[in-house]
């Protein structure tokens, strides 16, 4: 299919060749090729598609954004959720602005997973003139998963009463609520909270019956039990 040194390929290839090159992509041993990446991006298979929005997650360039913004508007959902996931090291502020988009008209786990990349990429570059824009756009914002992301958003701006807010999604009826909580308070960690966010998923741990809950929940008390011992 391709030459690694030259990136050489044939523009008939198979469907196991795409995933070979996937599987290369992943882990990491095989270059970018933008004629190749392009193939994919075509690709019917919406399965490969998100595979590659997975995956470009992991190269921080140009090409990867570029392929990655393409994404944004695919057809499918879950490849859309995928490329909004996997922009957050973005520098751009034109991808900003086009995840900002998302946030006004997609589906709420788009905009949710949008939202996300959206705070990572105004924290991690300093762009503070877009904070507005945000609370702007979740002025009217109804659902629950992305209201959870905004509160990580506020924490991380430094209001701290939003990372109790977030911790009471833990005692939701709903167990995938539960969960997002849980894992949205790692993101929210930082060592000055490591036993505070500790002390609130052992609090939930003594009453929680949901196997995938209590095994996230007890994952993320040993990462960070961990962490503190090479504090």
């Amino acid at each position: 299919m391709f030459d690694n040194s030259e990136g050489e390929f044939m523009l008939n290839i198979s469907e196991s060749e795409k995933l070979e090159y996937l599987e290369k992509l992943e882990s990491q041993s095989v270059s970018l090729s933008e004629d190749i990446l392009m193939i994919l991006y075509e690709n019917s298979d919406e399965c490969i598609r998100s595979e590659l929005a997975q995956t470009l997650s992991l190269y921080h360039n140009e090409l990867s954004e570029k392929i990655l913004v393409y994404l944004l508007n695919d057809k499918d959902e879950l490849v859309r959720v995928n490329a909004c996931d996997s922009l957050y090291w973005s520098h751009s502020k034109n991808t900003l602005e086009k995840l900002l988009k998302i946030m006004q008209n997609d589906k709420y786990l788009v905009r949710g997973y949008a939202l996300l990349s959206v705070a990572d990429i105004i924290i991690n570059n300093n762009y503070n003139d877009f904070i507005y824009k945000v609370k702007h756009i979740l002025k009217h914002e109804k659902s629950k998963f992305v209201l959870m992301n905004y509160d990580s958003f506020l924490y991380r701006l430094g209001d701290d009463s939003y990372l109790y807010k977030i911790a009471e999604n833990l005692n939701a009826k709903k167990y995938n609520v539960r969960c997002h909580a849980a894992n949205l308070l790692y993101n929210c960690a930082r060592k000055e909270n490591y036993l505070t966010v500790i002390n609130l998923f052992d609090k939930r741990l003594d009453v929680e019956n949901n196997y995938a809950v209590k095994s996230t929940l007890q994952r993320i008390i040993n990462d960070l039990k961990l962490s503190l011992i090479h504090i």
